[in-house]
């Protein structure tokens, strides 16, 4: 099968290559990425995607090993599957150390709950993306909000973004910011931001960790899920969550039931989704849809508990952050 991989970023020694990790129909849905510094000769995997792409992505890494470069680190963003389950299997076979949130090392260590999970909420799916081996204890490395991790010249700094997941954390290199799942995902093609959470998500820490990435000095983003682009669509996407809290709670306060039909109405970036007939948009629509459904649990959750206020605060904070942009 042939490996698709791209140099997303090159310069000063330093480069940045993207994988094709997904499983088909959409491999490119997927992105694993490893930082190289050709000076040192180190380079770093981040996001190590699914179980099911580890063949693709061991390929390229062993080019670099060939070529007497070091494997210093592997980083994934969450220990969701489709981000995560291959870590283990390429930790163990190249002795390289999984630098993790917390929250997430216990489930890395012993994963069977993670596996268990996985299946309940993906069925088959879980299966099709690979369940993770146990993550050898000497192995994992649990991360701080903040911190800073140095392999010859490529640093590393570690933000932690819960919101999508208790155990989320982005990553920035060099101005660089891998997200992972911490504010969506955007597709080229379409030109536009979709989020990547299912229910679990939980919105006010989603919207405040989406805040934090906005703030940091960024050159390029590099979402886990389909293409890169420029850090102004993070804004793009804030603005998203903030057009869907919206009509999710005038639609609750009609006692209507909202659907992705007036999603395409009132977000632009729904609506060239949905338009678009490339492959991966298919995948992308699943993720809009399942995406709605957490908001609109996540909505009529904090309505619950601590009543309309909550939820208008969340959409405004948003707003007024995009204003300040």
């Amino acid at each position: 099968m042939k490996i698709l991989r791209y140099v997303v970023w090159s310069r000063n020694g330093f480069e940045v290559l993207a994988v094709d990790v997904g499983i088909e129909p959409c491999r490119n849905f997927i992105k694993s990425y490893i930082a190289v510094d050709h000076e040192s000769k180190l380079f770093v995997v981040i996001e190590p995607g699914p179980r099911a792409g580890l063949d693709r992505l061991r390929e390229v890494v062993e080019e670099l090993l060939g070529k007497g470069y070091t494997f210093s680190a592997i980083i994934p963003t969450h220990i969701h599957l489709d981000h995560y389950s291959a870590a283990p299997t390429l930790a163990k076979m190249f002795n390289v150390v999984t630098y993790l949130h917390p929250r997430g090392v216990k489930h890395a260590v012993d994963p069977k709950k993670l596996c268990e999970a996985s299946v309940q909420v993906l069925g088959d799916e879980a299966y099709a993306l690979g369940l993770p081996e146990p993550l050898p204890e000497e192995l994992a490395r649990a991360t701080n909000d903040g911190e800073e991790l140095r392999f010859g010249r490529i640093v590393v700094r570690i933000v932690h973004t819960p919101g999508h997941a208790p155990h989320h954390q982005a990553v920035v290199v060099n101005r660089m910011l891998f997200s992972g799942d911490a504010c969506g995902g955007y597709h080229a093609i379409a030109d536009a931001v979709f989020p990547t959470s299912p229910p679990g998500l939980r919105l006010d820490a989603y919207v405040e960790s989406i805040k934090k990435l906005m703030n940091l000095d960024l050159e390029l983003w590099l979402p886990t899920h389909v293409d890169w682009t420029k850090p102004s669509m993070i804004v793009e996407h804030l603005r998203q969550i903030a057009r869907w809290t919206r009509a999710v709670l005038e639609a609750l306060d009609r006692g209507e039931t909202i659907d992705v039909g007036r999603l395409r109405d009132v977000d632009p970036n729904v609506e060239k989704i949905f338009a678009s007939e490339a492959l991966c948009t298919q995948r992308a629509r699943i993720s809009i849809e399942k995406s709605l459904e957490a908001v609109k649990m996540e909505v009529e959750r904090l309505l619950k508990e601590g009543g309309r206020n909550i939820v208008e605060k969340i959409a405004e904070s948003s707003e007024q952050s995009i204003q300040r942009f």
